[in-house]
C-alpha cells in the first residue's frame, strides 16, 4: 500500500470515537433537470484484487506486536480511555425452563425441560492507544497515496486472555504478554460535498471526491472490493444537484467486510447522515473480545455491531427475562465492562515523553 503517516487534528476525539458528529444531511434543492440512470457496476475494473489477501498489520504496526514492543516503537504512544475486563465464570450464563416432558394428573410438571449453556473460566483484557504528534492537539494519521483519503485518529487495540477470573489471575508480566490484536480508525465527509455534483460520482470514480470514497478506494485498491458489494440489479439515479436515489432502502449506515472467515478482518462503516466513517481491522482475538463483551451484557458492543452482517445497522435490545416462563437469561451477565484494579491499569498505562 502507498501510504504515508499523516498528522491531523484530534477534534473532538471523544465524539469520533463514538462515530457521532451532530450534523444533519442538507435537503437537496427542487430540480426540474431530468434524472440521470446508471446501473451500479458489478465486476472490478481492472487492476482492483480480485481476492482477498488478510493484512498482517496497519500503519507499520503488526499484529502479534506485545504492548512493550508497542511502547518501545512509539515513545508517545498514549492510551485512550481506560483498560477493559470482561469474566465468564464457568456457570450457567443462559438457562430456559419453559417446556416440560411429564405432567402430573393435577396438570404440574413433573419433568421439566432446562436447557443452559455454560462456558469455562476466563477473563479478556482489551485497551486502546494511539500515538500523539510531536506537538500538542495532533495525533499520527493515515494517509492512501492514490486516493488522498485520510484516516485520523488511529487506535491500536491491545488484547490479552487468561484462564480465571479475578485481579490475581493478571500477572504483572501482562505487557509482554497482551499483543496488538486490532486497528480502529476515523474520517469525517463533510456534509457540503454532498450539495455539489463534481463532489458525489458513481462509486467507480476513485480519483477526488468525498473523503469517504477516498478512504473506501483507498482499501478497494488494496483489498479488492468488499464482499456482498453492490448486488446487481440496484439502479441510481444522480440529479443535476448531485442527490442520488437508489431502488432500494438505504440503511443508516454504510455497510462493507472484507475477509469475513479469514483470520483478520476489514470492516467499514459509514453514517451518510453526519458524514462519520470508520475503518475496524481485526484478529480473532479481539472478535473474540468483543464477543465475549455481547455474550455477556453488553448486546450493543460496538466492536461487535462493526463485525456482524448489516455492521453498525446491527442493533439488538437487551432482554433479562424469556416471556412467557420463569427463565432468567443471561445470569452471569453485567452491562458493562469490568473495571481493573489500580494495579492492572498501571500495568496497560504509557508514559509518553
Amino acid at each position: 500500500m502507498k501510504a504515508r503517516k499523516y498528522d491531523a487534528i484530534v477534534v473532538m476525539l471523544s465524539t469520533v470515537t463514538m462515530g457521532l458528529i451532530a450534523c444533519s444531511t442538507p435537503s437537496a434543492p427542487q430540480t426540474n433537470d431530468p434524472p440521470s440512470i446508471e446501473a451500479d457496476e458489478t465486476v472490478p475494473p481492472a487492476g482492483i484484487p480480485k481476492k482477498y489477501s488478510a493484512p498482517h498489520g496497519f500503519n507499520g504496526d503488526e499484529f502479534g506486536l506485545t504492548l512493550a514492543q508497542l511502547k518501545a516503537r512509539h515513545p508517545r504512544l498514549t492510551e485512550i480511555g481506560e483498560p477493559v475486563g470482561v469474566e465468564w465464570q464457568g456457570r450457567t450464563r443462559d438457562a430456559d425452563f419453559s417446556g416440560c416432558l411429564e405432567f402430573d394428573k393435577n396438570g404440574g410438571c413433573r419433568n421439566s425441560v432446562i436447557s443452559a449453556s455454560v462456558e469455562g473460566n476466563g477473563t479478556a483484557l482489551f485497551a486502546e492507544y494511539y500515538v500523539a504528534a510531536p506537538y500538542a492537539g495532533y495525533t499520527d494519521g493515515y494517509r492512501f497515496e492514490d486516493t488522498g483519503g485520510v484516516l485520523a485518529p488511529v487506535l491500536i487495540g491491545v488484547c490479552a486472555r487468561y484462564s480465571g477470573w479475578g485481579d490475581h489471575v493478571i500477572p504483572n508480566t501482562v505487557a509482554n504478554e497482551a499483543r496488538v490484536c486490532a486497528f480502529r480508525a476515523f474520517h469525517h465527509t463533510y456534509l457540503d460535498e454532498y450539495a455539489s455534483a463534481s463532489g458525489i460520482r458513481a462509486e467507480k470514480d476513485d480519483s477526488g471526491g468525498p473523503m469517504y470514497q477516498r478512504v473506501f478506494f483507498g482499501l478497494v485498491n488494496v483489498y479488492g472490493y468488499p464482499q456482498h458489494y453492490r448486488p446487481g440489479g440496484r439502479i441510481v439515479i444522480e440529479l443535476a444537484d448531485g442527490s442520488r436515489l437508489t431502488s432500494d432502502p438505504t440503511p443508516y449506515y454504510v455497510d462493507y467486510h472484507w475477509g469475513r472467515g479469514s483470520a483478520v478482518t476489514i470492516d467499514y462503516a459509514f453514517n451518510p447522515k453526519d458524514g462519520a466513517g470508520t475503518v475496524f481491522i481485526a484478529d480473532t482475538s479481539a472478535r473474540d473480545y468483543a464477543q465475549k463483551r455481547h455474550d455477556t451484557g453488553d448486546p450493543n458492543f460496538v466492536l461487535w455491531r462493526l463485525s456482524q452482517p448489516g455492521g453498525l445497522n446491527h442493533k439488538e435490545i437487551e432482554w433479562r427475562f424469556q416471556n412467557g416462563s420463569l427463565a432468567i437469561t443471561r445470569l452471569d451477565s453485567r452491562m458493562e465492562a469490568g473495571r481493573l484494579s489500580d494495579r492492572v491499569r498501571a500495568l496497560f498505562a504509557t508514559r509518553p515523553q
